[in-house]
């Protein structure tokens, strides 16, 4: 697990990061997930939970995605500090540009 890395499901709304890894050994499992844009690197941003809490609709590179609970357990992701808080939203705002 990369240092200070979290399960993307432990993010509240409006919460961004950066996507260090990806947990899942399943090769088809894994190749979904990065066909869907969903890399090491990337940032994105928690949009909001559905009524029950899940799924999560996450903004990955310019558009919508919703990944179930368990999928975003296997996401780690960096949690944006307050210094780059800001680079990573406008990162995420030039995506969807």
């Amino acid at each position: 697990m990369p240092q200070n890395s979290v399960p993307l499901s432990s993010l509240k709304q409006g919460d961004r990061a950066t996507i260090s890894d990806l947990t899942n050994k399943s090769r088809q499992y894994r190749a979904k997930l990065l066909s869907m844009g969903m890399t090491p690197g990337t940032t994105l941003r928690i949009v909001r939970f559905a009524p029950m809490g899940d799924p999560i609709e996450l903004d990955v590179r310019g558009y919508r995605l919703s990944l179930r609970r368990q999928e975003c357990n296997t996401v780690l992701v960096q949690v944006a500090s307050a210094e780059n808080a800001g680079q990573i939203a406008a990162e995420t705002t030039e995506a969807t540009a």
